[in-house]
């Protein structure tokens, strides 16, 4: 289970694309106890062959202190992420993704830390985009995956807007919650 919505709903997508996941990876165990650090979600899908970290935020700090904080995430993941998959044939580049639940790309900003950087609404975009065209009946996401499977509960004529969820019947409560949240705190709006 994911510490966030947002690291659960990703860890969904990318599982649903294929990729293996790791979620929440402590690495680098010290001598004196505890680690350097934690890494949201490690992806990996073997062919074609693609390795991501990713790294959610729900925070709001300044882009100073975040810069520095994903900057060390992904040093931390360029180090250790080849050994959470030894005897693996691994690509030789890792790609690296923040997800922000609040934040702005102002002045054209695409990336932080030294990766590439993604809001919420363009996530939710893809995921819906993708997964608009799949029918009900013949193409349900699986059990497995209860935030990307309420994307199918959504009768096809409905909208969800910034600030009211209508007609959201989920598999599950704590799903249902999971989905407005996200689409309410980031003032998304699709047509699905």
């Amino acid at each position: 289970m994911a510490a966030n919505h947002l690291e659960q709903i990703v860890a969904e997508w990318y599982e649903y694309q294929g990729y293996f996941i790791r979620r929440n990876v402590k690495v680098g165990r010290r001598s004196q106890g505890g680690y350097e650090g934690e890494l949201d979600i490690v992806a990996f899908r073997p062919d074609p062959p693609h390795l991501v970290h990713i790294e959610t935020s729900l925070d709001a700090h300044a882009w100073e202190r975040r810069e520095q904080r994903f900057m060390k995430k992904f040093e931390l993941g360029r180090r250790f992420i080849p050994s959470l998959f030894a005897g693996l044939q691994l690509p030789s580049e890792i790609e690296s993704i923040a997800i922000l639940l609040f934040a702005a790309k102002v002045g054209g900003r695409d990336t932080i830390g030294g990766g590439r950087l993604v809001l919420v609404p363009e996530l939710l975009e893809e995921i819906l985009t993708a997964l608009a065209p799949l029918r009900i009946d013949s193409n349900m996401v699986d059990e497995q995956k209860p935030l990307l499977r309420t994307r199918g509960r959504f009768n096809s004529s409905r909208r969800i807007e910034g600030n009211c969820v209508t007609s959201l019947i989920a598999d599950t409560p704590r799903a249902a919650r999971a989905c407005a949240e996200l689409c309410l705190y980031s003032r998304a709006s699709f047509q699905i």
